[in-house]
């Protein structure tokens, strides 16, 4: 006599008739973790976060600088002085030239002498001052600094350790050359300003910390993991039940088509889910602890006002780093800053709609978008399985059709274009970065939509469905 399993059992009980669509739910997760592959799949999390950050590690090896903080730039700088290049005319019909170009000289010294220091909130403190020194150093075409004074003023007060903004004058030599990145250098002052105040060393991209594990995690490898295992794990939902009997027991036992529908999409999702952002979030402990450790309140720069923002700026980021241009904010920063054009030197720049915000609000945007677009991508894939009772079937066309919506999608991530399309939004760190063709809000809005559209159709599928 065949076996009961453990479904049948459940069935026979009658307790799915008298709770309802909730009880089907608390089911269908008490299976799912009951199953062994929950902890085959967070064994395997676990263990490619390890790998992560062992490349991580090696990837220091192969850092294109010897000093702690990145500023081997400055043997060549330090070598020289731009006081030298000043006549006695100059100091005579400029009287704070002088003096001007003795403190820039000055601060480049300071940081080439502490390159290899532990004083890293000094370090701070002089490279924000350093790129406001650098901004005061440009002048338009009627002689005017480029950057206004109220835009660096509060800046200035915290880093400048007492200089008065008015003391500061450069000399004519540079006037009317105003070809130079004015938002980057802005925003790295206001970068190293945030870990001087906070009192945070700056992490490397090469450098295993928490936020390095993390932010390369969801970068890179999140995504990934993310539409994998909601295919695994979706494609079956409603194919294989229908096949093996289960979806009639459940009906003859009195369950509603709709609690099942929703039962399997609520179930699948909070499955992935938490398959996925716990451990890699325990992980992130475990990384501080091989490494380095840092506060949460670490700076990041994305794309301005992420919840209000509509508009978008056009993404050359790719197009820059395959033309060996790349608008990074300082060597080996973790993160991504956005270029105006195709080519950041000679005169790019970096756009000025970007802002600085701390880690731990960037990355629970980051959650909150890869939530949605699980929600997605698990009512896209349920929707075949639906329409196909072979669940090979339903896994091999849903596969194809999201790859050929991805594709045709391509065109839309790159240059002056607009990306609404979900099937790309798996790149929750890239859109709110500000380098993939969107917003936060508006592929919020487009995951939504596109998600209600899918359990809308796909529960009325199944409340037609011949069983």
């Amino acid at each position: 006599m065949r076996r009961h399993t453990s479904k049948e059992a459940f069935l026979e009980s009658g307790s799915i008739e008298v709770e309802g669509g909730y009880k089907m739910f608390k089911w269908e997760m008490k299976i799912k973790f009951k199953s062994l592959i929950t902890v085959v799949i967070i064994t395997l999390i676990c263990a490619i976060s390890l790998m992560s950050m062992q490349l991580i590690e090696e990837k220091r090896s192969l850092r294109d600088f010897s000093t702690k903080y990145a500023t081997d730039s400055f043997i060549f700088l330090n070598q020289m002085k731009w006081e030298d290049d000043l006549s006695e005319n100059d100091k005579v019909n400029y009287p704070k030239s002088e003096y001007t170009y003795r403190l820039y000289d000055s601060v480049r010294n300071s940081i080439w002498n502490l390159s290899y220091s532990d004083n890293y909130n000094e370090m701070n403190r002089l490279q924000s001052f350093l790129s406001l020194l650098t901004l005061r150093n440009e002048f338009d075409a009627n002689n005017e600094e480029v950057v206004q004074k109220s835009d660096v003023l509060h800046t200035w007060t915290i880093v400048s350790a007492g200089i008065p903004y008015d003391d500061v004058d450069f000399y004519v030599k540079e006037k009317g050359e105003a070809d130079f990145p004015k938002n980057m250098f802005l925003l790295q002052a206001k970068y190293f300003e945030s870990l001087f105040i906070k009192n945070i060393r700056m992490i490397f991209d090469d450098e295993l910390s928490n936020i390095s594990y993390l932010y390369n995690m969801y970068d890179q490898i999140v995504p990934i993991c993310t539409i994998l295992l909601s295919f695994y794990i979706t494609y079956p939902t409603i194919s294989r039940s229908y096949r093996n009997g289960q979806i009639k027991m459940l009906l003859n036992a009195g369950q509603k088509r709709t609690n099942i529908y929703f039962a399997r999409w609520l179930s699948n999702i909070i499955y992935v889910w938490l398959l996925i952002i716990p451990p890699t979030i325990v992980m992130s402990f475990v990384a501080g602890i091989k490494g380095y450790m840092t506060s949460n309140c670490y700076p990041m720069v994305i794309l301005s006002n992420p919840l209000s923002r509509v508009s978008t700026i056009p993404n050359y980021f790719d197009i820059a780093v395959n033309n060996g241009r790349y608008a990074n904010l300082y060597p080996n920063a973790i993160g991504r800053t956005a270029p105006l054009g195709e080519y950041f030197m000679y005169g790019g720049d970096i756009s000025d709609s970007l802002e600085i915000i701390p880690f731990i609000e960037f990355i629970l945007l980051v959650i909150v978008l890869i939530s949605l677009f699980i929600c997605f991508l698990v009512a896209f894939i349920q929707l075949f399985s639906i329409l196909f009772n072979h669940e090979f079937i339903a896994l091999i066309s849903s596969g194809i059709v999201y790859g050929i919506c991805y594709v045709s999608s391509g065109n839309f991530m790159q240059g002056e274009q607009l990306n609404l399309s979900p099937f790309t939004f798996f790149s929750a760190v890239r859109i709110i970065e500000g380098v993939h063709n969107t917003t936060f809000l508006l592929s919020t809005i487009s995951l939504i939509t596109s998600t209600l559209i899918l359990v809308f159709v796909g529960n009325l599928l199944f409340a037609k469905k011949e069983i």
